[in-house]
């Protein structure tokens, strides 16, 4: 327990009474998250600021935090289309110009471009069937950690970093039902993309298992 005490960000000074406020943060968090009460309240977590290494902790607003318990609780009605500021970072090590190619994950892609982005068509290169389509850039960026808030998220792309990269999905089945499924993330990637045909813009991904 130290171990993982001690990882936790601190200014060094008061740990004790900030270890605690991360706590009882963490709790209230939790109690919203998993039971029958809305979202009131999420703004008195942000109420005092901190200073140091622990202002990562404090760069959501209440809003930000609002709309995350929002996604998590009712992600059949949460249908996330577009794209939206990425608050995070990506971080090394890094490989950069991979080819989009391995285990399937360019059709993956394009999956994911055609449902992202509802009025725009998306396609491999040297495909046909469809006119005025976007092609898909066939190469990547591909990271080993990425850091959203305090938190840093792992992966197998990077062997001394693999007990960080295990995490839990929801997916909403046909029938409306939520399933939660433990997963792995295999690497996190940035794929620069062009939407609408004249500025290419950079979207911040992981691949997961």
């Amino acid at each position: 327990m130290n171990r993982i005490l001690g990882l936790l960000p601190n200014s060094h000074r008061q740990i004790e009474l900030e270890l605690m406020r991360r706590l009882i943060n963490n709790n209230r968090i939790n109690e919203m998250i998993y039971t029958e009460n809305n979202s009131k309240g999420l703004e008195i977590l942000n109420t005092r600021q901190s200073v140091g290494s622990l202002s990562e902790m404090d760069q959501f607003g209440h809003d930000e935090m609002r709309r995350f318990w929002i996604y998590s609780r009712t992600i059949q009605e949460s249908t996330i289309s577009g794209k939206e500021p990425f608050p995070g970072e990506m971080l090394k090590p890094f490989s950069e110009n991979i080819p989009l190619s391995a285990d399937g994950i360019l059709d993956l892609m394009v999956a994911y471009y055609n449902d992202t982005y509802e009025n725009l068509k998306f396609r491999k290169p040297f495909e046909t069937d469809f006119l005025n389509s976007i092609i898909i850039p066939l190469r990547i960026n591909k990271y080993c950690r990425c850091r959203i808030g305090s938190e840093i998220f792992g992966s197998i792309f990077s062997p001394k970093h693999q007990k960080s990269s295990y995490i839990l999905t929801k997916f909403a089945s046909e029938d409306d039902s939520i399933d939660i499924y433990p997963s792995q993330i295999q690497f996190f990637f940035v794929h620069e993309i062009s939407t609408n045909r004249i500025n290419m813009e950079n979207h911040y991904l992981a691949y997961v298992r």
